[in-house]
């Protein structure tokens, strides 16, 4: 599928069952072959990282894995160490821990709304390259996703959130005010963390369907990827 492609419902749909299908026998493989597996999601909110979730996991065994949904760090977490919560939210092998949002979040926010120096930021995502690294090397398969929209879109899906009544949109809308140094965070972010065993997938997202697709298409290949390489 190239990039800004559209899809149908009806294309989706169908495609989707197949989709669907090569995931289970990944996670097959994944659990005979005691693999761990990581997903991370990153990007704006409203960018529909939970959707894509959503879809990805509707016929894995819920068995398998785990969805963390990464909020600010509470009282005893803010007296760690900042990697320390997600290094306990890694997978046992055999299973997968899906990141909407994760160690990512933390040094984008504080780098858009200007926090930290830039000195500061470098060095955060040193600690993070140290972090796949070393999960990789246990054995881990990773793979990065950014779902990447506009801001009139951002500010669209807002809106339509907004006017349905959505829960905990404050966040939301302080990172809007801030979208284009969000947005120039971002850039820096995937430049600096994108690497030949772990390099991020950035997926046009300002079509859900076509979102939710490549998402689809992006998992299959670097799960497979993964197994193929650890068979070898």
């Amino acid at each position: 599928m190239a990039s800004g492609d559209a899809i149908t419902k009806e294309e989706y749909s169908q495609r989707k069952q197949g989709w669907e299908r090569s995931l289970f026998a990944l996670t097959r493989r994944i659990k005979t072959g005691d693999v761990p597996v990581i997903l991370v999601f990153e990007g704006a909110q409203g960018a529909g990282m939970g959707r894509a979730i959503f879809d990805l996991t509707e016929r894995i065994d819920p068995r398998l894995y785990t969805v963390h949904a990464i909020t600010p760090p509470r009282g005893y977490e803010k007296g760690r160490p900042w990697l320390w919560r997600f290094w306990m939210a890694t997978p046992a092998r055999g299973s997968i821990a899906i990141f909407d949002e994760s160690w990512y979040l933390h040094v984008l926010g504080d780098r858009a709304n200007e926090k930290v120096k830039k000195r500061e930021v470098r060095a955060r995502y040193e600690e993070i390259l140290s972090f796949e690294r070393q999960l990789q090397e246990e054995g881990a398969i990773l793979v990065k996703l950014f779902f990447l929209i506009d801001e009139k879109t951002a500010r669209r899906r807002f809106r339509r959130a907004e006017k349905a009544g959505a829960p905990r949109l404050k966040r939301w809308k302080r990172n809007l005010a801030r979208f284009s140094e969000w947005h120039e965070a971002a850039d820096e972010m995937l430049e600096r963390t994108s690497t030949a065993s772990a390099p991020w997938h950035v997926i046009p997202a300002k079509e859900s369907l076509f979102a939710r697709a490549r998402a689809f298409e992006v998992v299959i290949e670097g799960l497979g990827r993964g197994l193929d390489e650890r068979g070898r």
